[in-house]
């Protein structure tokens, strides 16, 4: 297992040079509690409005690892649905982004509705076939099942 101090030196290096590829590194580790990264969360988010999308989508794998703060949701959600309804972006981003929304609208109801209302036919057929059928179960799951 690798020196936590040591990991979140590289992720804050990692930040700040852009360097998405170390940041696959550390999404890459074995037997390494996620958890004593939480003190970088409210940085990834904010690296997510920036940067191209090969480090967009590194940093949310990252952030899928770790159990997120709910005063850090709001924040979340609005990154993530940001970089899922722009259908410039790759879609190996925007996946990674609607499985970050997901467990949040499922947890509030109201940004569930939200999701519902502002995604769109176009958000869908901008995808591959593989990527837009996993999205679509998602989307069914969000769509019959509200409480979950």
């Amino acid at each position: 297992m690798r020196n936590i101090d040591q990991v979140i030196y590289q992720l804050s290096e990692a930040l700040s040079k852009k360097d998405w590829c170390l940041i696959w590194q550390i999404n890459t580790l074995k037997d390494f509690d996620f958890s004593h990264l939480k003190s970088l969360i409210p940085v990834c988010i904010s690296a997510l409005k920036y940067q191209h999308h090969g480090f967009q989508r590194e940093i949310l794998k990252l952030i899928q690892k770790i159990d997120i703060e709910d005063d850090l949701t709001g924040i979340l959600w609005d990154t993530c649905l940001s970089l899922w309804l722009n259908t410039k972006n790759k879609p190996s981003t925007r996946i990674k982004a609607l499985e970050l929304l997901t467990p949040i609208a499922v947890k509030y109801p109201s940004l569930r509705i939200e999701f519902l209302e502002l995604n769109t036919r176009a958000h869908i057929e901008a995808l591959s076939p593989g990527i837009r059928r996993s999205c679509l179960k998602i989307i069914q799951l969000l769509n019959t099942n509200p409480s979950e």
